[in-house]
């Protein structure tokens, strides 16, 4: 150990003292401190002194082993020669316990070499570490140390953030792949090549957009590819090569998904039913996709399959599509169901996902309410006035909805001879009523007055035959339907 006496003696009138005040040096004092340099890390008289550390390959991914050169000189005043050299590696360790180095020793000043194997170089990090080279003279003593850098790079580039373009896929149109690569945290080799592979499957150069330590990774994964790829997540293992060789694979490797199945459709209702026209016809449906729902459409009374994107578009419950389950629904108008003939009417529905697949239709239905015509046959008589009654339900039995509860009828209009050359009077009425209408029941009687003319039997009847129509309306829920046309034959 060579220990160093220092003593500062700062301007008095900053009274910083060590002195006891007494004897030939009162007064005066300073700042003390010790200084203990192991022998050899400072360098020691008549010691080499050394310089120009290197290491060879460096950058290096640590598969071939390092040669590390320095320059050794002795001291000549001295006349000494150097006898030895060693390095050490992240610091500088007890003189003589380092790795030797070779070189033509003795000489007054030379080149020395040493190795680093790659069993070394395993067991150190990525990242830059010191070389310390110092060397012994003739006389044993160690000089100062030297240093150098070896830059160790065993990492590949890092990955992060793959995209791929369109997800889900169809197949229709081939996808594109994106990553962004970085091998800056490996000490910044220049990225020389890439490649993706499907499900395990055999590799697929990339571009690399630079040369340089961050770059683009890109590719087009073939629509033809796309399509013959099973349907689900597809796992791609993307890798990139930098210029020292190392292979990064991005962690854990990102998917996309294939999907060739439209969304499937269920729940399909349409209310009210039956519907009068009064009002619209609201349709609603389920869809679900697990790529996601993108739109959906509907039809009224499709005929055959109608081609994709003709039909009304569906609003989302949610106000938005996009979720892997979704409700939907779209209005026919009040005059438009008013249109309608009665009887029951055909809705359908499909979706498209996120992929672009529609979705097959599914269908429900609903029912237009209506009076429907009707016809009554009567056979003339000779008596001057005829009566023939209609029983419940009467005008309501063909009524859409049949048999629906609920369901009344009224007179519309009092009906007239149509046909015929007969004079006689015709009335419709509830029952025994003197007032025209019909019950509302849907039973009603019909009466033949022949004219005071007619005065024989025959010609009551001749009076008699004909064709006659009155109208009426049936009510359902407070609402009326278009009217409907009773017609009454007399033979």
């Amino acid at each position: 150990l060579q220990c160093f006496f220092l003593w500062l003696q700062p301007y008095a009138s900053l009274k910083l003292q060590n002195n006891t005040g007494l004897g030939t040096q009162a007064g005066f004092g300073g700042m003390l401190t010790f200084l203990a340099i192991p022998a050899g890390a400072g360098g020691a008289a008549a010691a080499p002194t050394a310089g120009n550390v290197a290491a060879a390959p460096s950058p290096t991914a640590g598969a071939v082993a390092v040669t590390v050169t320095a320059s050794v000189a002795a001291d000549a005043a001295a006349a000494d020669t150097v006898a030895g050299a060693e390095y050490f590696i992240d610091a500088p360790g007890t003189p003589g316990g380092g790795v030797a180095m070779t070189g033509g020793y003795p000489a007054g000043a030379l080149t020395v070499t040493g190795t680093i194997s790659t069993a070394q170089l395993a067991g150190l990090a990525s990242g830059s570490h010191t070389i310390f080279v110092h060397g012994r003279g003739t006389a044993g003593g160690w000089g100062a140390f030297a240093f150098g850098a070896l830059v160790l790079d065993k990492a590949g580039p890092a990955i992060a953030g793959p995209t791929f373009t369109p997800s889900p896929a169809s197949g229709s149109v081939g996808v594109a792949v994106h990553a962004p690569a970085n091998d800056s945290a490996a000490r910044g080799s220049h990225l020389v090549a890439a490649t993706y592979a499907i499900d395990a499957g055999p590799t697929v150069a990339m571009t690399v957009n630079v040369q340089a330590p961050i770059a683009s990774l890109d590719a087009v994964i073939p629509a033809a590819t796309v399509a013959g790829l099973p349907e689900g997540d597809r796992t791609v293992t993307i890798r990139a090569q930098d210029a020292l060789g190392n292979w990064g694979t991005s962690t854990p490797p990102p998917t996309f998904r294939v999907d060739r199945t439209g969304p499937a459709t269920g729940l399909v209702a349409a209310t009210p039913s039956p519907a009068s026209g009064a009002a619209a016809v609201r349709v609603t449906a389920t869809l679900t996709d697990a790529s996601g729902v993108a739109s959906a459409e509907g039809f009224l009374d499709p005929s055959g399959a109608p081609a994709p994107g003709t039909g009304v578009p569906l609003v989302p419950v949610d106000a938005g599509f996009g979720g892997a389950s979704e409700q939907a629904s779209f209005d026919i108008p009040a005059g438009t169901v008013a249109t309608l003939s009665t009887g029951t009417h055909t809705v359908a529905v499909r979706g498209k996902d996120a992929a672009g697949n529609w979705g097959a239709l599914a269908t429900g239905t609903f029912t237009r309410a209506g009076a429907v015509a009707d016809t009554l046959t009567l056979t003339a008589t000779t008596s001057a006035t005829q009566p023939g009654n209609v029983s419940a339900p009467g005008l309501l039995a063909n009524d859409v909805p049949i048999g629906g509860a609920g369901r009344t009828a009224v007179l519309a209009s009092l009906p007239v001879r149509t046909g015929g050359s007969g004079t006689a009077a015709i009335r419709v009425s509830c029952g025994g009523a003197s007032a025209p209408g019909v019950c509302s029941n849907g039973s009603y009687r019909v009466t033949l007055t022949a004219p005071a003319s007619a005065t024989t039997g025959a010609a009551r009847q001749a009076s008699k035959r004909g064709t006659y129509q009155f109208t009426y309306r049936m009510m359902l829920g407070g609402v009326s339907s278009a009217p409907a046309t009773v017609t009454i034959t007399v033979n």
